[in-house]
Parts: structure tokens; C-alpha cells; sequence
């Protein structure tokens, strides 16, 4: 997703959980940086809301959302612009 409106820092929340087990860890990119969201939440869990925040974020970043390993359940994906900057 190409994020045309959105500047400065920027908070990416999801939620996650695994298959039966957790393998390996989501790669969530924005803006050319990528980073890490680790979680712990199985199947047979509730998901589990992790939070990752982006500083100084260019306007027309694209978002990517990865796994490390096998696969993952995402939910209720938020862009939450901290500081809104046009």
C-alpha cells in the first residue's frame, strides 16, 4: 500500500498470530526502512496487537508486510500518523 498523504513519524499496529506454532518474526517495511514485529500469539490464541513506529517517513512511502519464515494471520492492520505533516 502506497501511503500518498502521510508524513513524519508514523505508527504501524497489527494484529498477529501464528499458525500452530510461531515461525520466525513479520518484516514490516516502510518508507525503505524495514523492521521487526515479533510475536508470540499460536492459532488457538486471541491475536496478539503489536505496534512498530517509523520516524521521519517520506510521503509516497510504500508499506509491506512480510514474514520471516512460514505464515502468519494478520488483522485490523492501522497507519497511524503521529505528527500529520502536509
Amino acid at each position: 500500500r502506497i501511503l500518498t498523504e502521510m508524513t513524519g513519524n508514523v505508527l504501524v499496529e497489527i494484529d498477529v498470530k501464528g499458525w500452530t506454532s510461531v515461525e520466525g518474526h513479520l518484516k514490516v517495511t516502510l518508507g525503505g526502512v524495514e523492521k521487526q514485529g515479533l510475536y508470540s500469539a499460536k492459532i488457538s490464541d486471541n491475536f496478539e496487537t503489536i505496534q512498530i513506529p517509523f520516524s521521519d517517513v517520506p510521503a509516497g512511502s510504500k508499506l509491506v508486510i512480510e514474514t520471516s519464515a512460514k505464515r502468519a494471520f494478520l488483522d485490523n492492520i492501522k497507519i497511524i500518523c503521529i505528527d500529520k505533516i502536509f
